[in-house]
Parts: C-alpha cells; structure tokens; sequence
C-alpha cells in the first residue's frame, strides 16, 4: 500500500509542524480547532474516534506540560495530520458534499495506526495519574 503521506501532500503539513511544535500556544489553537471540526463530523470520523479522542488528550497534556514523553517527531507527524485536516483546501477539498472529509478521515486513521504505540503509552500514563 501506497504511502498517504506521498500521496496527499502530508509532508507540507508535517514541515509546518516541524515548526509550530516549538510553540505550544500554536499546537493548543490547532488543537482547539480540530477538536470542533472533528466533533461537528463525528459520524464520518466513527471508526477512528475512540483512538482520536485519545490523540485529542494526548496533545492537550502535552500543551498544558502534563505530559512531554513523546517524540518531537512523533508530535510533529500528529500535528501534521491535525493541519491536514483542518485545511478546506486538500486532496479532496472540505466543500464537497459527502466526500470532502474523506480524504481527512484517511489522513488521521493513517496517524492513528502509525502511532498507536504512543498513544498506548499515553493512555497507560493517564490511568495512573
């Protein structure tokens, strides 16, 4: 299977978060905005959205500095995927009715499958504090 990031562009929005994890006021607005336009489509999100709400509290302790053991660049790769996402302007444009999250969907499934294995550290973190 093809790469997504190869195929629809993640790398611009991972170079972005190259830069923006080093502003944590800058990730919590991105944060804040995913988490609306992900609750707005949770229907379409239905398959990822235990593990996306988990992502969501993961990046939320990081800002807030509860929680700083994940990689920068695994943090970047999460970032990026919050912007792809947020973007209306993508593989599958936000306008299109029906299809335009799609594409978005893809995107955070993708993430979420490539870092799972942060997320379960997260998670296990989170239960005992």
């Amino acid at each position: 299977m093809t790469d997504p990031k190869t195929i629809i562009g993640l790398n611009k929005y991972r170079r972005q978060a190259d830069r923006l994890i080093n502003d944590p006021g800058g990730v919590q607005q991105v944060y804040l905005e995913t988490v609306k336009k992900a609750e707005r489509n949770q229907g379409l999100l239905s398959k990822v959205w235990n593990e996306l709400t988990s992502l969501f509290r993961l990046i939320k302790a990081w800002v807030d500095g509860s929680y700083r053991e994940i990689p920068k660049q695994t943090l970047a790769l999460i970032v990026g995927g919050l912007l792809y996402f947020l973007s209306p302007v993508d593989l599958v444009p936000d306008f299109l009715a029906g299809l335009g999250l799609l594409d978005d969907a893809v995107i955070l499934g993708w993430i979420i499958r490539n870092v799972r294995g942060e997320i379960e550290r997260f998670t296990e973190w989170e239960a005992s504090h």
